[in-house]
């Protein structure tokens, strides 16, 4: 008996290293997916720009109010209706949708500087603009003609720019 009780005494101590060894990995596998987390922001016409922006029922107002609001890698829903307003996308790996599609979702220029309704700052990577039946009708204007003007405008290099879905 004392020979078998001394033989599974070193299975024990492994076993208990791997379960040890085990547990760590899972801790740190779901404090880093809690810190990599995606935050959705949602942005409708008849939203406010002082909500939290993280749910439907408390929207944004504007799509840079969510973009001020958002950090790298978040997603920004944006509902139907007319935004009228110039977008600086300077975040890395931002992905700005539609709800519901082009046909029901505006963006405009607004009168405020810029080379794009919808531009992506030089360097800023992996950004989506629209999907497959989640994009927007964006209008693009006339500039001075000095300067390059367009709908969608990416200034400078980029990698990984994903723009789908859009009239």
């Amino acid at each position: 008996i004392d020979s078998a009780l001394h033989e599974l005494t070193p299975n024990r101590k492994l076993m208990r290293k791997i379960v040890l060894g085990f547990t760590g990995l899972l801790s740190f596998l779901i404090i880093t997916s809690f810190a990599s987390a995606q935050n959705h922001f949602y942005v409708a016409s008849t939203g406010s720009n002082a909500n939290d922006g993280l749910s439907l029922a408390s929207p944004k107002a504007t799509i840079n109010a969510a973009l001020t609001a958002a950090v790298a890698g978040d997603i920004i829903h944006v509902t139907p209706g007319t935004y009228t307003e110039k977008i600086s996308i300077n975040k890395q790996g931002i992905k700005l949708i539609s709800t519901d599609g082009a046909a029901v979702t505006f963006i405009n220029p607004s009168t405020a500087a810029g080379v794009g309704t919808v531009s992506v700052v030089s360097g800023i990577n992996n950004v989506t603009i629209g999907e497959s039946g989640k994009g927007f009708t964006i209008t693009g204007f006339d500039g001075s003609g000095s300067v390059e003007t367009g709908a969608i405008y990416l200034i400078g290099a980029h990698q990984n720019i994903r723009i789908e879905g859009n009239n």
